[in-house]
């Protein structure tokens, strides 16, 4: 996706605006990126920024073409879960969790926690059901078919 913004002032460091959260990660394998577009959502197209002092300049001069949800990195805020349980659940089900099948700069983690959650992908509807009713995950199939805990 490209996208644009104009500066709201000669002095604004552009270095605050880390770009969309589509920008930030890449897929590990392409078979996973519709189960990942529909974990995400809209907040693919989410801009993320350094801190709230850096979104405020570009909120009040409306520098986004279009409407834009903007994210101070500083201020993300996410329920973690222990990495072993995540790995567990992935071993004894034969899933993937979002969050295991892409690449991303560790200073964004908070943001990936934020956009991907504790989703999990499976490989076929059947599975997905199953984990979400019996286990109470959130998963999604490799097409995109949405199963909510």
């Amino acid at each position: 996706m490209h996208w644009k913004y104009t500066l709201p002032s000669p002095s604004y460091d552009r270095s605050n605006v880390h770009g969309t959260i589509l920008s930030l990660f890449q897929s590990k394998d392409p078979r996973f990126c519709t189960a990942l577009e529909v974990i995400a959502g809209p907040k693919l197209n989410h801009v993320v920024v350094k801190d709230k002092q850096s979104a405020k300049p570009l909120n009040e001069f409306k520098v986004f073409k279009n409407k834009t949800t903007i994210i101070p990195l500083k201020e993300v805020w996410v329920q973690t879960k222990n990495p072993e349980e995540i790995w567990k659940l992935e071993e004894e089900n034969g899933v993937k969790a979002a969050l295991s099948v892409i690449s991303f700069n560790k200073t964004f983690e908070k943001v990936m926690f934020y956009t991907f959650g504790f989703f999990f992908i499976c490989n076929d509807s059947a599975t997905a059901r199953r984990l979400s009713t019996e286990k109470k995950l959130d998963c999604v199939t490799i097409d995109g078919e949405i199963y909510w805990a």
